[in-house]
């Protein structure tokens, strides 16, 4: 895999909490291009001053991305991504 790109984007998410209260990203939308999540491959909240974020590393079949739900305003954000190189 190439390095991850920074990026910092607002983006549209399909989510969902099971009951155990674990958060499983289905798909989201970059750019008007809907990307399917083949696996959550890790969760973890960090906090930013007073108020929590989870970050989210999620997986296409072509591609990793990082990324990052406020709880405060309830936005999601993709954070950084990277491409599976062609050989």
């Amino acid at each position: 895999m190439e390095p991850y790109t920074p990026v910092h984007e607002k983006i549209s998410v399909e989510a969902k909490f099971s009951v155990g209260g674990k958060l499983e990203v289905t798909s989201f939308v970059w750019k008007d291009k809907e990307y399917t999540v083949t696996e959550v491959t890790f969760v973890s909240k960090a906090y930013r001053g007073r108020d929590t974020v989870w970050l989210v590393h999620v997986a296409t079949h072509s591609a990793a991305f990082k990324l990052r739900l406020d709880t405060d305003t309830l936005n999601w954000w993709l954070e950084e991504f990277t491409w599976e190189e062609k050989e």
